[in-house]
């Protein structure tokens, strides 16, 4: 922490690069911003992990029953909701150029963890049972061929900037007739 503080100094006159300032955070647009966070076809971290989604399952199952260790799944619940939070502040929430969620990789492991309860719980709902397990097995399917086919095409990085440049045509991220999974 000192070496960056040195070196935002250095070369900022500030113990922060302006990266990290708060100021950069606004609440306008915010919905826009959490929904395009969590659904757009081009950066939704539930578009490329929908496995995901189970961690929402999770959060209102340590909520709403006692487990074992429900106070640690509760804070993490809490850590992940500030941190979309403080992403959809952000004006800039997608991240620039990138595949996929990549603002929201600091929290993927701990929304894996709220996934846990779920499997913890699962004896419970037997009718639920084989639906979720089908859900399970097809959003692993999805989110692997997703992200191999992101590791191996060059196409889906030329897609930040063709046609356009996404940072400065943001709406490109809406366009279900060119995401960037796709390409």
């Amino acid at each position: 922490m000192v070496m960056l503080m040195a070196w935002s100094y250095n070369g900022f006159d500030a113990l922060l690069p302006p990266y990290y300032r708060s100021t950069r955070l606004s609440v306008s647009g915010f919905w826009d911003h959490l929904s395009g966070q969590l659904f757009s076809p081009s950066r939704g971290l539930f578009i490329y992990n929908p496995i995901l989604l189970l961690s929402i399952l999770g959060s209102v199952i340590v909520w709403s029953k006692r487990l074992e260790f429900g106070s640690l799944y509760r804070t993490i619940s809490v850590i992940c909701l500030t941190f979309l939070i403080a992403v959809a502040c952000f004006p800039h929430w997608w991240g620039g150029y990138s595949f996929g969620p990549r603002l929201h990789a600091a929290i993927i492991g701990l929304l894996t963890v709220l996934i846990i309860p779920v499997f913890q719980q699962l004896p419970n709902y037997r009718v639920a049972r084989i639906p979720l397990i089908a859900f399970i097995a097809g959003a692993t399917v999805w989110g692997a061929a997703v992200h191999g086919h992101g590791v191996r095409s060059h196409n889906v990085n030329q897609w930040n900037v063709s046609p356009s440049d996404v940072d400065r045509f943001p709406d490109r991220l809406w366009d279900w007739s060119d995401p960037q999974f796709l390409r």
